[in-house]
């Protein structure tokens, strides 16, 4: 999804707002003497995501009762990104990023294998609703032939996160049967 409308901050401004958080990089001056480059920007906005999203997952607990945190966390973020469509947008690559992110959480797969089944399902979770953003857009436009072709991927990844849900809990059920309460029946 493209962001018009937004004023891209630059490489240098990214790598003065990781310095003053405490988090600094590397660049070498005698490399680049102008600083960093706008091709080194995603990288360090990558950085600065995981600094802000690390931060947020610290003061922020959405599972207490009541979420005191996450309203004003909520706000701060609507604060700096004001028009629908924008967040629209932010969230699109906010759930795509995830999805790519979650795919990483399994540290012991290489390239060729299968993610466990319950990640791939999140996985497909958040691609899922990527797409079903996409397609409120789409259909707000009148773009039928993007707006179709965006339900049949969000369809396709809702079945695939149900074929990850079902073999999940098929793997529970060989070793913790229903019915059954006493979880040392899983070494029997």
């Amino acid at each position: 999804m493209n962001v018009e409308g937004a004023d891209p901050v630059t490489a240098g401004q990214i790598l003065n707002a990781l310095g003053a958080l405490g988090r600094s990089v590397f660049v070498a001056p005698q490399q680049r003497p102008d600083g960093p480059t706008d091709e080194e920007a995603p990288e360090l906005l990558g950085g600065l995501l995981g600094v802000a999203e690390l931060e947020a997952a610290v003061r922020v607990n959405p599972a207490a009762a009541p979420p005191a945190s996450l309203p004003a966390l909520q706000q701060g973020w609507q604060a700096q990104i004001q028009h629908t469509r924008l967040r629209r947008a932010v969230l699109v690559h906010r759930l795509q990023r995830t999805g790519y992110d979650i795919a990483l959480l399994d540290e012991t797969a290489g390239p060729e294998d299968e993610p466990p089944p319950a990640l791939a399902a999140a996985d497909c979770c958040a691609m899922a609703a990527a797409h079903l953003l996409l397609v409120e857009e789409r259909s707000a436009q009148g773009d039928y032939k993007l707006w179709r072709q965006g339900l049949d991927d969000a369809e396709e990844f809702l079945r695939q996160a149900l074929h990850g849900l079902a073999t999940s809990r098929q793997r529970l059920d060989m070793w913790d049967p229903p019915g059954t309460d006493d979880p040392g029946n899983r070494d029997q």
